[in-house]
C-alpha cells in the first residue's frame, strides 16, 4: 500500500509521503519520527475524513503512535484451552438482544454454523449449557441465555473491569 498523501492546512501544502512527508512540512525532524512500520499503522488507523490536519492535530496523531499503551487480552481456560472469553461474550450479548443465534451470528459477521459450532464445544468446556435452545414453529425458533450463562456474562464482565483497572494501575505505576 503506497503512502496516502495528507493535506496539511496551514499553506495548503499536500505531503505526498504520507505521515512521513507530513511531519516534514510541519517542521518535525525525520529523525525523531517512529520507526516506519509505526507510521504505516498510524496511516490505516486515520480515516480518509481526517487527512486534511493542521500542524497540531496532525502532531497529536502523530503522538498517538509513539506512545506506549498497555494492551492485552484476557480469557478463562479450562484444561488448556480456551472457555470463555470477549468473543463468547459478545455472541451471548447478542442473542440476549435479539433472541436468536443466527441473528447473533450476523451482527457478528459470523457464519450461524461456526457460531453454533463454537456455543457447542464452549457448552462441552464448561460442562454446562449456554443456550436454550427453541425449535422452529409458527413462529420459528429462537435461543435464549441460560441462568448458568447470565451468571458468567456478569463474573467476566466484573473481573474484565477489575482486571483492567489493576492492570492500568500497574502499567502507570511502572511506566510512567
Amino acid at each position: 500500500m503506497p503512502n496516502q498523501p495528507f493535506t496539511i492546512i496551514e499553506g495548503g501544502i499536500t505531503a505526498p509521503e504520507g505521515f512521513a512527508g507530513a511531519a516534514v512540512c510541519c517542521g518535525i525532524k525525520p529523525e525523531s519520527l517512529p520507526p516506519d512500520e509505526d507510521i504505516k499503522r498510524l496511516e490505516r488507523r486515520v480515516k480518509s475524513e481526517e487527512k486534511k490536519l493542521s500542524c497540531d492535530n496532525f502532531k497529536v496523531k502523530l503522538q498517538e503512535v509513539m506512545i506506549l499503551k498497555l494492551r492485552y487480552k484476557i480469557w478463562l481456560e479450562k484444561n488448556g484451552e480456551k472457555a470463555f472469553g470477549d468473543g463468547p461474550l459478545d455472541i451471548l450479548h447478542w442473542v440476549e438482544r435479539t433472541g436468536s443465534l443466527r441473528q447473533a451470528a450476523e451482527e457478528i459477521n459470523m457464519s450461524y454454523s461456526q457460531a453454533w459450532n463454537l456455543m457447542k464445544d464452549l457448552e462441552k468446556r464448561l460442562g454446562f449449557n449456554l443456550l436454550k435452545r427453541k425449535v422452529g414453529g409458527e413462529r420459528g425458533g429462537g435461543s435464549e441465555i441460560t441462568e448458568e450463562a447470565r451468571e458468567l456474562m456478569t463474573k467476566f464482565k466484573l473481573f474484565r473491569e477489575e482486571a483492567d483497572q489493576s492492570l492500568n494501575s500497574l502499567y502507570k505505576k511502572i511506566f510512567k
